[in-house]
């Protein structure tokens, strides 16, 4: 509900409005990804809606779904998507996640991870929490 009321009061015009931004979410493939009301399963192209403009920033709680070796880790937490002004090599660069495997060894172990992804301009584009759901 937050994402929503958030979401609803930067895009109405109070700030810049929104734009969107496109992720390849990669690795590990398999992976479920739940947010904003919406399921994505890795590799997936995903157009993040974001504010237009920083500081501005939209939360969604987050869940994901991360195949293993050894079964599915079950891991909840938010991803903050970030308003930026796009540079010009920004408009010619691919954006890429993908979790490694020391992010999944320390989720395994109890622990939070943070997940950052930047633009080929250098502006964060998107944050990840990420812990085990229990």
């Amino acid at each position: 509900m937050r994402a929503v009321i958030i979401a609803s009061v930067l895009c109405l015009g109070l700030s810049g409005g929104c734009t969107t931004t496109t992720v390849h979410f990669h690795e590990p493939e398999g992976t479920k990804m739940v947010f904003g009301g919406k399921s994505y399963t890795w590799p997936a192209e995903i157009d993040l809606v974001r504010p237009a403009e920083p500081p501005d920033v939209l939360i969604h709680d987050l869940k994901m779904f991360i195949p293993t070796a050894d079964g599915v880790i079950r891991a909840r937490g938010e991803i903050h998507i970030y308003g930026y002004y796009p540079k010009t090599v920004d408009k010619y660069a691919a954006n890429d996640c993908s979790i490694d495997a020391e992010h999944i060894r320390k989720i395994l172990e109890g622990y939070a991870v943070t997940i950052d992804g930047y633009s080929a301009g250098g502006d964060r584009i998107y944050r990840i929490i990420l812990g085990r759901e229990e």
